[in-house]
């Protein structure tokens, strides 16, 4: 998909889910401005595409999830939130990611 079609597509919308094949040619578009490894689910990342800033994260039924941010700082914030859930998960805390809200 191209970078101009995948912003239209995510316009307006709070989660944007794709096919994991569509996560390669997303990080040959765009730039990755932070990546963490969670382990448990794979990398989430921060993206700029076309001036955007993009949060990619592979949910637990294995599809691409994209949330499209005004800041990176906005962008960051969640980072960090799903990391403080994938650590707690090695704890036993028995929760689970939203991917979807």
């Amino acid at each position: 998909m191209k970078p101009k079609d995948l912003l239209r597509k995510i316009k307006g919308k709070k989660v944007l889910l794709l096919s994991v094949a569509e996560l390669e040619p997303l990080l040959n578009s765009g730039k990755i401005i932070l990546e963490k490894d969670t382990i448990v689910n794979g990398k989430v990342r921060i993206l700029k595409l076309e001036g955007s800033i993009l949060f990619q994260e592979i949910t637990a039924k294995d599809e691409l999830a994209l949330r499209k941010f005004t800041s990176f700082k906005d962008a960051e914030n969640l980072v960090n939130d799903r990391l403080e859930v994938y650590e707690n998960m090695w704890n036993g805390c028995g929760c689970k990611v939203n991917y979807y809200e």
